[in-house]
């Protein structure tokens, strides 16, 4: 099983980058899989895609916005200890001028498919409807009240609620399969500096005392899209930008 997905072409590059370095560092050999969008496909399928991003540049002179990719079959990940399952999303794959302002609809999106409402087919339609409902703006993204009420507006079947931003709460939604969204400051400690205005993420985790966290924009930065932090590094960061609770997605 495959499926055909659409990516920004910001996204796509990394693997015609990828590939280009695989064979000058293999005396021109092709590598049997590429890696693109968090996940893999194959060199034939991949190739495919570029033909169609040579194509596009031959017949327009400048490279297309987006680029069609055939990948695997990538199913919602299994219920693990410690683990909520969800799809990861990219926000960096919405178009419009919208990928960089978008964290706040794509965390919550990346809550929402726990419940299985967005998958990857559906994902950039999703986006784009949530992003008119919680008035996403360019240049200065989403304002919590929005988020949150725009989110509820717009699935009529689940609803964002805030709770106390506690370890303890955080641990007893993992253990209940209850994902979450925050908005923090990022900094050394906690992530990396690209977003010195806040950052919406969502918490999909907690094992071995520590806070799983699904990033949008973590795969642009090479850390893939859930990875573990030490509460009080969250806190602290959540504190630096406003203090805010946590947003809790459940069904209504």
């Amino acid at each position: 099983m495959s499926n055909n997905i659409t990516v920004s072409f910001k996204v796509w590059k990394p693997s015609y980058d990828y590939v280009k370095r695989y064979k000058l560092e293999n005396k021109g050999q092709k590598p049997t899989t590429v890696p693109i969008n968090g996940t893999k496909t194959s060199f034939k399928n991949w190739k495919d895609s570029f033909l169609r991003v040579r194509k596009f540049k031959q017949n327009n002179k400048k490279y297309p916005l987006t680029v069609r990719v055939t990948i695997p079959d990538t199913p919602k990940p299994i219920a693990d200890d410690g683990i909520i399952p969800v799809y990861h999303f990219n926000q960096q794959n919405i178009g419009n001028g919208y990928g960089e302002y978008a964290c706040g609809p794509t965390s919550a999106l990346i809550c929402a498919s726990h419940y299985d409402l967005v998958n990857y087919d559906n994902f950039l339609s999703k986006a784009y409807g949530l992003i008119n409902a919680c008035g996403t703006k360019i240049g200065s993204g989403t304002v919590p009240n929005n988020l949150v009420n725009g989110f509820n507006k717009y699935f009529t079947s689940l609803k964002m609620t805030p709770i106390g931003f506690t370890e303890s709460n955080i641990k007893k939604c993992v253990k209940k399969n209850l994902p979450m969204v925050f908005n923090a400051k990022m900094n050394k400690d906690f992530g990396y500096n690209s977003f010195k205005e806040g950052h919406y993420l969502s918490i999909t985790g907690y094992k071995n005392s520590k806070v799983g966290v699904s990033d949008p924009h973590g795969f642009n930065i090479g850390r893939g899209y859930r990875y573990y932090y030490n509460f009080n590094d969250i806190k602290k960061a959540v504190q630096n930008n406003g203090n805010r609770p946590l947003w809790i997605v459940t069904k209504k």
